[in-house]
């Protein structure tokens, strides 16, 4: 009777807390602008108990929200040009919960890396929003799986690399580096250095592991967010 009693009382907890995981919803009513730029949080009451299987379930469903939100908003373009979104999942400072990039992808091969979602103290926070603009480029992860990620984007003979941490709800570049293919010239945050200098910092120049771009469907929300 004892066992029974034991037993029913965790899955009374155990509901309270999937329920308050399934409490986290998208913003309606703001129009794209003010969904793209405002800094959003959404947080979940769940028992003290079981706090870390309540975040490791809600960081999934929560994501899995902002991504149902973000593949029905309109994406403003200037001209006749075809977008859609996108987003990527990484860990950034390898804490066992990834972060959430939303890429807005153009039929010219173009990017945009418009917001990263992250989970911080166990609420799901907008981390920053306009981090690249149009760009002919992407995302490769640290080499050697370190902390950080690195952006690179291409401008003619000129390859243009920014390095970004996640410190707790900060998302930002610790350091810039651009090479010159034709002149086999590197920098540094504007100061002259060795390519191995330029390596130690960024990685390999021919070793850069991309950070792939999923299209947003309900599949991909299975088996990328899920892992199912």
């Amino acid at each position: 009777m004892r066992r029974h009693i034991l037993f029913s009382s965790l899955m009374v907890v155990m509901l309270f807390a999937l329920s308050a995981c399934y409490e986290i919803h998208g913003v309606t009513g703001n129009s794209s602008a003010e969904i793209e730029q405002e800094h959003e949080v959404y947080a979940y009451q769940g028992a003290e108990a079981t706090q870390d299987i309540v975040q490791a379930i809600c960081w999934q469903e929560a994501y899995s929200e902002r991504l149902r939100y973000y593949a029905q908003l309109p994406i403003s373009t200037i001209d006749t040009m075809e977008a859609e979104w996108h987003f990527m999942l990484h860990d950034i400072n390898q804490d066992g919960i990834p972060e959430l990039f939303l890429v807005v992808v153009y039929d010219n091969g173009n990017v945009d890396h418009r917001a990263v979602y992250g989970i911080v103290e166990g609420n799901v926070a907008l981390l920053k929003t306009a981090i690249s603009g149009e760009i002919y480029g992407g995302f490769f992860i640290s080499p050697g799986g370190a902390p950080g990620i690195t952006r690179i984007q291409s401008t003619g003979v000129v390859a243009r690399y920014d390095k970004f941490e996640l410190s707790i709800a900060s998302f930002s570049r610790v350091a810039t580096g651009e090479v010159m293919i034709i002149a086999d010239s590197f920098r540094i945050n504007a100061h002259p250095v060795t390519e191995e200098e330029f390596e130690y910092i960024f990685g390999r120049l021919d070793e850069k592991e991309w950070l792939a771009l999923h299209e947003i469907t309900e599949a991909n929300i299975s088996n990328i967010i899920f892992g199912q």
